[in-house]
């Protein structure tokens, strides 16, 4: 197979080579993963708009998201464990590579990105198919990849994108504007004006070594220190008391009318409190500012986590006996506030007060629609809000040796909202 790789790559790199695709393939073959392409795209989405166009808007989004998820896996995972070298002996027109060869990460992306939106719009097909293939060409006539590692990235991008079109079809369906809108902000997320360069975070230490030493046991080991038994303490004494105003905090929430908000607006942030937006901005965070998405990765998995588990133990009815999303009673603690509360934390504390203000207020609008649409008791927040804080946290103070810190974490009352201020040294 090797030699079979060899023959091929040799006639595209040497035997047809001429003075146009000279000046045309190493263009071509960055093009999809350079600044132009995503201004492009951005340029697309706004046209789309003003037209209203709402599906693609939302394909295009999801597109864009998900050839960054792939491109981190391929990068992060399935090159070190092929682990296969670069071509030697070939004329090189683009780069020197230093990552590994198999899979072809402009292949994989780009033969994603023509399964993903020809799912959607099968008249593309042969267009986005054509320039897919170009890429995977560009790279051999680049000398950069053999024809397996292109064959295997074109494959793997193809299957995980089917996989994908899968999982989104089934959101789009539900909410096309609304996911919409998401996206865009997801998108147009200014984190930094310009991507950081993006870094092994592993520091080329073995996958399963770092993800224990260095993602979850540190994690773990800062949550549990004094501060943070003290805000574990404080949790349950907050959810202890409001859950002694959970049935009066209920009738006025049924009797309120729209007094916190109306139906259709705790709706909407119901949905967005699903999961989706977190793990979007976590991904554009990884993107434009590596080491603070990493921080908030660790804080929406932690808590997603703990969520999951302590609703597992607790087994809480929700009011009304309203259905569960899990397979048992999971009413404590409110998942969408405890990711949305993770997710502002993280947010605060990567970019101070311009990251808190708008992250507390859209967690703190969350949490009140749980209540409003009848979700959650007003306790079920409170230890939700509690438990996304921590893990923020916790997973943003790791490796830091006694900072200062000051943390702000709201509590529903029964006449309104207390704001309570906690400070360690």
């Amino acid at each position: 197979m090797h030699e079979l790789d060899i023959t091929i790559l040799s006639f595209f790199n040497q035997t047809i080579a001429n003075p146009v695709f000279d000046l045309f393939f190493p263009f071509w073959t960055d093009f999809q993963q350079s600044v132009i392409f995503y201004i492009l795209m951005t340029v697309l989405l706004v046209f789309l708009i003003f037209k209203k166009k709402w599906k693609a808007l939302t394909v295009i989004g999801f597109c864009l998201l998900g050839m960054f998820l792939v491109g981190r896996m391929n990068s992060h995972l399935l090159k070190p464990v092929f682990n296969r070298a670069r071509p030697t002996s070939t004329i090189l027109r683009t780069t020197i590579q230093k990552s590994p060869s198999m899979p072809s990460g402009h292949a994989l992306s780009a033969f994603f990105m023509a399964m993903f939106i020809t799912l959607f719009y099968p008249k593309l097909t042969i267009p986005l198919f054509i320039s897919a293939t170009l890429t995977g060409f560009s790279r051999m006539y680049n000398g950069v990849h053999f024809f397996g590692d292109v064959l295997a990235g074109a494959i793997i991008g193809i299957l995980l994108a089917f996989l994908y079109f899968l999982l989104v079809d089934k959101f789009m369906k539900k909410q096309m504007k609304f996911l919409a809108s998401i996206l865009l902000v997801i998108l147009a997320l200014p984190v930094h004006a310009e991507r950081q360069e993006w870094k092994d975070p592993t520091r080329g230490k073995p996958l399963l070594p770092w993800i224990w030493e260095d993602q979850i046991k540190p994690v773990v080991i800062t949550g549990f220190d004094k501060t943070g038994w003290q805000i574990f303490g404080a949790a349950a004494g907050a959810t202890f008391i409001t859950h002694q105003y959970d049935g009066k905090i209920y009738d006025f929430s049924q009797d309120g009318g729209n007094l916190w908000m109306s139906e259709k607006t705790a709706q909407k942030f119901g949905k967005l409190g699903n999961g989706l937006f977190g793990v979007g901005v976590a991904a554009t965070q990884l993107y434009f500012d590596q080491n603070n998405g990493l921080k908030t990765a660790r804080a929406v998995i932690f808590t997603s986590v703990s969520h999951v588990t302590s609703a597992a133990i607790i087994r809480r009815r929700r009011p009304s006996n309203r259905s569960d999303f899990l397979p048992f009673p999971s009413s404590f603690p409110s998942g969408h506030t405890s990711s949305a509360f993770a997710l502002a934390g993280s947010m605060a504390y990567s970019y101070g007060w311009a990251g808190a203000i708008p992250g507390y207020a859209l967690a703190s609008a969350i949490a009140v629609s749980r209540v409003k649409e009848n979700r959650h008791w007003a306790s079920d927040i409170v230890g939700g809000a509690f438990m996304g804080s921590f893990w923020a946290r916790a997973s943003f103070r790791t490796h830091e040796n006694g900072a200062e810190e000051i943390m702000y974490l709201p509590s529903p009352v029964d006449d309104g909202m207390m704001i309570t201020a906690m400070k360690s040294f």
